[in-house]
């Protein structure tokens, strides 16, 4: 199982770069997770 650490520390940067392929991507994951 995936630590929510290392999640939330990508999320965030994928956050801060503001890529809209990554965001959607990570939030398709955070979904998936939760």
């Amino acid at each position: 199982m995936v630590t929510p650490v290392p999640v939330k520390k990508v999320s965030y940067q994928v956050f801060s770069e503001d890529y809209s392929p990554l965001k959607e991507f990570v939030a398709i994951q955070m979904i998936q997770h939760f």
